[in-house]
């Protein structure tokens, strides 16, 4: 679960960033996994994170520069204090946004979801 939650807030980190129209990209993560998979520095994943790969390798198109450091857990106090933050909802004097998330973007990783009338 904890790998997935990593790709969940990388996909929408990038996808704000395309947004946003950045074309530099530094992402931190503390997931050795996560972060190996995406270098491609270990090809090892699991049948349901390959759907997250491929998501985060197909955004990285859109950077003229990309890169993605891991951070060991107790080094990154800054990172788990805005994660804190957003699971409580309540932003730092409007310096980041908030998104809640209905489903995972990886749609293909879901074992319990209810769809509702308004869904494509």
């Amino acid at each position: 679960m904890k790998n997935t939650t990593e790709y969940e807030e990388i996909i929408l980190g990038l996808q704000k960033s395309i947004d946003l129209k950045v074309f530099v990209q530094k992402v931190v993560g503390d997931s050795e996994i996560v972060v190996h998979t995406v270098r491609n520095t270990i090809h090892y994943v699991s049948l349901h994170l390959k759907s997250y790969k491929k998501e985060v390798r197909r955004l990285i198109f859109n950077f003229q520069c990309f890169n993605i450091i891991l951070v060991p857990r107790m080094h990154n106090a800054a990172t788990d204090a805005l994660a804190n933050a957003t699971v409580r909802i309540s932003p730092l004097r409007d310096r980041f946004s908030i998104k809640i998330l209905y489903k995972p973007s990886i749609l293909d990783n879901i074992t319990n979801l209810h769809i509702f009338d308004d869904d494509q």
